[in-house]
């Protein structure tokens, strides 16, 4: 049997106040059992739950009723989605609807500690973020390349540079081997002797310190050693860009990350209260 101190200890609400939703008809009167007890159920601990969420998010009692009304399969009021894009631009702006939307906003290239903007610190996520090197390496502009970051993508590029477009190429990774994240240190040192052998000089267990860029190249600090180099590549993975969804109020993960369930979908039920005509985004019931 579930008694109102049970349904207290499980939901985390106090015995006043479940009496009291009670008494106003949130919550619906349990039933008795023969002795005279309340007795509750799974369908009391829901509405609870739901109760004391809408009232973290701001909602009065009164609008939690509507809610609870507009959820009932029997209730003849509307229950809507709002599914609609603003665009914004000098020229105009626009209102799209939508059934279904996907968030595809990319990444952006993740920053060191400290990292300066400068010309000689260029970070790397797309192509056209490596092509004035390439074209500097071409015309003999650029000869020395320091990449911090020995993931796939430094990897990648350090060989470039060094096997298509002759640079001498320092690679710089924190880790003792390169590809930490998906490599142990044995294959990781088979890594690093390929590189080696495509004129690669790799350095490892070297976290970058700080960089000291000027007009003629920069200086890395990097496990108390000083490395020079024409240009810096920073390619130590990407972040997330999830302004539209923050400011959408989707709630993040972690990692930064849009906060998916195991279809990888973010849905927000938004409500439209009849009697204020605001819209106010649905607890999950």
């Amino acid at each position: 049997m579930l008694t109102r101190g049970k349904l207290s200890a499980l939901t985390g609400c106090n015995r006043e106040t479940i009496r009291y939703y009670e008494k106003i008809g949130l919550i619906p009167a349990p039933a008795r059992t023969a002795s005279g007890y309340r007795s509750y159920s799974d369908e009391h601990i829901r509405r609870l739950n739901f109760i004391l969420r809408a009232r973290a998010l701001g909602f009065s009692s009164d609008q939690v009723r509507e809610l609870i009304e507009l959820s009932d399969p029997g209730s003849d009021h509307t229950r809507a989605e709002v599914k609609t894009l603003t665009i914004e631009s000098e020229a105009e702006e626009r209102v799209l609807e939508w059934d279904e939307l996907v968030l595809a906003t990319g990444a952006s290239p993740r920053v060191l500690p400290g990292q300066p903007e400068h010309e000689r610190i260029r970070a790397f996520h797309v192509w056209d973020d490596v092509k004035p090197l390439k074209i500097g390496l071409m015309r003999g502009e650029i000869g020395e390349v320091a990449v911090i970051g020995a993931g796939l993508v430094g990897c990648e590029v350090a060989e470039a540079f060094a096997s298509l477009w002759g640079a001498d190429v320092t690679l710089i990774e924190a880790a003792p081997t390169p590809l930490p994240e998906i490599l142990d240190s044995e294959l990781g040192t088979v890594v690093t002797k390929h590189l080696e052998s495509h004129d690669v000089k790799v350095v490892t267990g070297s976290p970058v310190e700080r960089f000291e860029p000027d007009d003629e190249g920069v200086t890395i600090y990097a496990g108390g050693s000083e490395i020079r180099a024409d240009v810096a590549v920073v390619a130590v993975g990407v972040r997330p860009r999830v302004d539209l969804a923050e400011a959408a109020g989707i709630s993040l993960g972690p990692t930064g990350a849009i906060r998916v369930d195991e279809n990888l979908a973010r849905a927000t039920l938004w409500m439209r209260l009849p009697k204020t005509g605001r819209f106010y985004p649905l607890p999950a019931m």
